[in-house]
């Protein structure tokens, strides 16, 4: 099997060009792709480290006790 896993970002979503013709190229090579969703961020966190810092730390400790 092969895996290509799409990592989006804040404001660069999996629908933006760069993801998605990333995507069709892997689905014509027959790649399985994932998309990884970070669900909901805090608003204005784009541009803030100190807001960043808030969904960094707390998927950091969701991944240390799984």
């Amino acid at each position: 099997m092969k895996l290509a896993v799409v990592f989006p970002g804040i404001g660069y979503h999996v629908d933006k060009p760069l993801l998605y013709y990333s995507r069709k190229i892997a689905d014509n090579y027959d790649y399985e792709t994932v998309t990884v969703p970070y669900g909901n961020f805090p608003a204005g966190v784009k541009g803030s480290a100190k807001k960043w810092r808030i969904p960094f730390t707390v998927h950091w400790h969701r991944r240390k006790k799984s």
